[in-house]
Formats: structure tokens, C-alpha cells, sequence
């Protein structure tokens, strides 16, 4: 046989390097790197590809001898079979950082991240290890600052570990912790407990004389451009956050950007702050969060009022929808949910209706009222509250009549 060059090898097609194999009887030629063939067939076969297994075996990768001056290439990636057995080993023998083990159950007092997540801070021989939990989880046991978490951890593929499943939140087991309280075969019903608005602002007292707020009311408060709806619903917030309850959530859906920051200083929470510039995909994925946050306290028995600014922009059947949402339930717990909107939907339990073209907002008798107010303050109140809208109504005529000669 020819003497063969390497560069005249390296130069040659891998079909033509495999028959050369082949003819030189040289085992597992298929299985070798194109370097390591070609080491192979200059040895004239001396070295095969169960050699360089052995071999491979025998000693570390760093203590193995090249087999000829040039350095064989490494194989280029790993089988997915070899991956899984990697894998497999890994879980049958947990990793470890300090304290902790992947498998083990772990609990930790919770951190909430502004952009979602969280961490759980989980002490083990005096030091603080970080756990990270996922948004989901959160969202769906509706985790907060300080709660503790407990639940087996498993370790991340970069470092660290992460809560696989939350198993126990302040003591208590999970699924009891956020599950809804049983109800009675009763639904809902018109509100009965009436919802004082404290303060003593004059324009609130107005609303309370003519239609009054309840605790689970579907309230819309409506009126033209510039009537000043956005302005007696910030009244309305600023009189809850006084209140003991019901706790108040703002959800801005649509609101002139100048506005924002009178809403920020009233110290109530804001689950959303978009303006007028939003799409209509933004607000109502902004309004069915916070509703979903709401329901959720609703359901552990929690008084909440839900305020929106605004549902203007939106189809009606998505703001019947919105607001069918409110709720009482005598005893237990309600759902307020107080809009702006320039006219009613239809469904609505009280309308604060607001006139328009005045200096300041006025509420407009004949528009303005509450379903059963009876239930709200019982049978002769409700007598005053019919009465003063009759007299507010003669004397609007009587103003009429004077400017207008009606």
C-alpha cells in the first residue's frame, strides 16, 4: 500500500476515508470523529474506536495522552439519551446548596415582586436561603407580603431553587386557604345594609338624599362630558378609605392623563392606571384582574367596592357583564361596584345621574335613584327620599319657568 500523507487525508471526502478503513480491517470506523479516523488509518490501524473508549475509561480527560500530533476534535453534541440518563441521576441523587436539598419541603416567609414572582426567604442553620415562586402561584392563592409558604423545592438548572407546588400558607393547607366558603342554596340579593359615605362632603350628602349607596349595589354614576363623574368618584373613594369597609379597589380604565395624579394622592389602591391611550384589549384584561382580586376577598368574606373610571369605549354587553359582578350576601360578605359611564346599561341598582352645562356637578333629580331603597333605609325614609325628589323637581320646573316664561 501507498505511503499515506495526513494532509492528503484530511483533504480526502469521509466516504473515501471510511473505504480506506474498511479495507485496512480497522473496527467501529463508523463511530470515529474524522480527526481520530484519520489517527486511526496513519497508525494502519493499530487504533480503533473501542481503544479510544477504553482508553477514554480508563483514565481522566485531562491525564489522556493525544494519539498523534494533532488534538482530536470533540464530538460535536451529546446524544438525548445520554442527556436523560444525566437527568435521571441528578433526581435520584438531590442536589444541595448550604441547607437545603432539591425534594425537601421547605417553609419561608414571602417577598412579592413588583414584576411578578417571588421569593421565599427559608432559614436553616442560621443563615436566610432565597426559593423562588412563580407568578402563578401567587396569582392563584393570592399570596402577599409575609405570608408563609411551605412546599418541597427542586433545584434550577442555573442555581438556586424554586417552589415546585405551594402545599401550606400560614399554617394552614392550601386548598382550604383559598377555597370559597360553602354556600346556602340562597342567592344574592338587593342590597340591605346601607354604605355611608363620611366626610361631610356636601355633593356625597346630595347622593345619599336622592340614591342612596349600598353595600353590594351596581352603581353607575353617569352624566355628559365635563359633568364632573370622574370628580364625585373620587369623592366617593376618598369617603371609603376613611371607612372601615368596604375596602376599596380603583381600577383607571380610561382616564384623561391629568387626572392620574389626583387619584394617586387619595392613598387608595390602584390595580390599574391606564389612560384615555389604552386599547380596549388592555382595559378589559386591567378590569377583569382586578374584579377577579375582588371576588376572590369576596368570597373569604370580605366587604370590597370595586370603582371604575371608566367604562365609556367598552360594548354594553361587556359592561353589563362588569358590573354583574356586584353582589350581597346578607351576613357573610358583598361586592360594590361604583363605574362612570355617560348613560346607564340597564341593570343597575342606583344611578347618581349628573347635569350637565353647570359650574359644578349637581345631581339631576329625575335621573338619580335606587332600586328597593326601602331595603336600604327602611319604609319611611324612603317616603323623605320620594318627597324631596318631588320638591327638588318643582322647584327645577318652577327655575324653568322663570328664565324660560314655560
Amino acid at each position: 500500500m501507498a505511503v499515506l500523507d495526513r494532509a492528503e487525508l484530511e483533504a480526502s471526502p469521509l466516504a473515501d476515508l471510511h473505504a480506506i478503513a474498511r479495507e485496512m480491517g480497522i473496527d467501529g470506523y463508523r463511530l470515529l470523529p474524522r480527526e481520530e479516523l484519520i489517527t486511526a488509518i496513519l497508525a494502519g490501524g493499530a487504533v480503533t474506536a473501542r481503544d479510544l473508549r477504553e482508553r477514554a475509561a480508563a483514565v481522566r480527560d485531562d491525564d489522556l495522552e493525544p494519539l498523534a500530533t494533532t488534538k482530536p476534535r470533540r464530538r460535536a453534541s451529546r446524544s438525548r439519551t445520554q442527556e436523560r440518563r444525566r437527568e435521571q441521576k441528578s433526581q435520584e441523587q438531590p442536589s444541595r446548596e448550604g441547607g437545603l436539598k432539591g425534594g425537601e419541603v421547605v417553609e419561608g416567609k414571602l417577598t412579592v415582586r413588583q414584576k411578578g414572582g417571588g421569593e421565599l426567604q427559608v432559614e436553616r442553620d442560621g443563615r436566610t436561603y432565597k426559593v423562588l415562586i412563580a407568578p402563578s402561584q401567587i396569582k392563584r392563592f393570592e399570596l402577599k407580603d409575609g405570608d408563609l409558604v411551605a412546599g418541597p423545592i427542586r433545584r434550577r438548572k442555573g442555581a438556586g431553587f424554586a417552589l415546585v407546588r405551594v402545599e401550606r400558607i400560614n399554617g394552614t393547607a392550601a386548598e382550604e386557604a383559598v377555597a370559597p366558603p360553602p354556600r346556602k342554596a340562597k342567592g344574592p340579593s338587593f342590597p340591605e345594609r346601607l354604605l355611608a359615605l363620611p366626610g361631610g362632603d356636601p355633593l356625597l350628602a346630595e347622593a345619599e338624599a336622592l340614591a342612596p349607596l349600598g353595600f353590594g349595589s351596581r352603581a353607575l354614576v353617569v352624566g355628559p362630558t365635563r359633568s364632573g363623574k370622574s370628580d364625585l368618584l373620587q369623592r366617593i373613594a376618598k369617603a371609603l378609605a376613611a371607612a372601615k369597609e368596604p375596602k376599596p379597589i380603583v381600577v383607571l380604565a380610561g382616564v384623561r392623563p391629568e387626572e392620574l395624579a389626583g387619584w394617586q394622592k387619595l392613598g387608595v389602591e390602584l390595580a390599574a392606571q391606564l389612560t384615555l391611550a389604552a386599547t380596549e384589549k388592555e382595559r378589559l384584561a386591567a378590569l377583569q384582574s382586578a374584579l377577579s382580586t375582588a371576588e376572590g376577598r369576596q368570597r373569604k368574606g370580605e366587604h370590597v367596592a370595586v370603582l371604575i373610571d371608566t367604562l365609556d369605549g367598552l360594548a354594553p354587553e361587556q359592561c353589563r357583564q362588569i358590573l354583574a359582578k356586584a353582589r350581597n350576601e346578607p351576613g357573610k360578605s358583598s361586592l360594590t361596584v361604583i363605574a362612570t359611564a355617560a348613560a346607564p346599561f340597564g341593570g343597575e341598582t342606583t344611578v347618581i345621574a349628573l347635569q350637565g352645562d353647570l359650574d359644578r356637578p349637581q345631581l339631576d333629580p329625575r335621573q338619580s335613584g335606587t332600586l328597593k331603597v326601602e331595603l336600604l333605609v327602611g319604609e319611611q325614609r324612603a317616603g323623605e327620599i320620594a318627597r324631596e325628589r318631588q320638591r327638588r323637581l318643582r322647584r327645577r320646573g318652577s327655575l324653568l319657568s322663570r328664565l324660560f316664561g314655560r
